[in-house]
């Protein structure tokens, strides 16, 4: 008898014990669910972010595929020509040698890619309809001074490369072609591809003219932006047109190309032509 009540008592203790413990437990459950739901968000959200990049890969190898081919096609829309500026000298001599004008872009000089780093618009994946405009104005901050050749040089036309205008230094200033050549080098070396961007030298309502143009694939149109600048845009779209300066809209604007160029390739409709020091086509005899 006495064992049976010692047995029935045991068994009420363990009762009351799990019953006071209970709560514990359910709290600790409680905490274990939430955990378990928390590492299901964690791992959600990481799918989420795998696939949100793996999209993101998606769309920039389709579009670049479409980049590359308006590239080419921008590349190759007008013919192109051997084109050189005959105007500089061997050292310690009077006699002229032909420079072919694409060497006079630069985009590789690693003076330039670390401005761009410094300015933080180096492979930022920032659309280049506001990427140009910002180091259009970076350059313009901390570069741009406009002087005449024969002030800084004593020659009537001197075509630089841009690494000669930083070892000239830029307290004097220079002019437009200097200045064209330093744009789209920079640009360039942003990674904007070559088809899109240009030096383009011709007449504007004001006289001869070396600029820059460049497309935006906001209208597929190339607007200009000067490369001695005057007026400011945040995006390319707003910048004049080739159209404007044929329209008389842009007086500094190319209305009659000679040619354009940049580091990849030359190009003009004149076969064989020399304008001033410039040659197209067949080399000066």
């Amino acid at each position: 008898m006495i064992h049976i009540i010692e047995k029935k008592f045991k068994g009420l203790v363990d009762w009351i014990h799990y019953w006071r413990n209970l709560p514990g437990k359910l709290e600790l459950a409680k905490f274990e669910m939430e955990d378990v739901k928390s590492g299901f968000k964690l791992r959600e959200e990481s799918l989420n972010k795998e696939i949100k990049f793996l999209n993101s890969v998606i769309k920039q190898m389709e579009s670049g595929d479409d980049d590359e081919l308006l590239n080419r096609q921008l590349l190759e829309k007008y013919p192109t020509q051997t084109i050189a500026w005959n105007a500089r000298s061997f050292p310690f001599s009077t006699i002229k040698c032909k420079v072919p004008v694409q060497v006079l872009i630069t985009p590789n000089d690693p003076f330039i890619v670390n401005d761009l780093k410094e300015w933080g618009l180096y492979n930022t994946g920032e659309d280049f309809e506001t990427l140009i405009p910002k180091i259009y104005m970076k350059i313009r901050t901390k570069y741009y001074k406009y002087q005449f050749d024969q002030v800084v040089w004593g020659s009537n036309e001197v075509w630089e490369f841009p690494f000669e205008l930083r070892e000239k230094g830029f307290t004097k200033g220079f002019d437009c072609d200097s200045w064209a050549n330093f744009q789209v080098s920079y640009y360039r070396a942003a990674g904007m591809p070559a088809g899109m961007v240009w030096v383009v030298a011709g007449q504007t309502d004001l006289g001869g003219h070396s600029t820059v143009y460049v497309f935006s694939q906001k209208d597929n149109k190339f607007h200009h932006l000067n490369s001695t600048y005057g007026q400011f845009k945040t995006i390319i779209s707003a910048f004049p047109t080739h159209q404007d300066a044929k329209k008389g809209k842009d007086k500094i604007g190319i209305n009659k190309v000679w040619c354009s160029y940049n580091d990849i390739c030359a190009r003009s409709h004149f076969k064989d032509k020399i304008i001033g020091d410039l040659i197209i086509g067949k080399s000066k005899d």
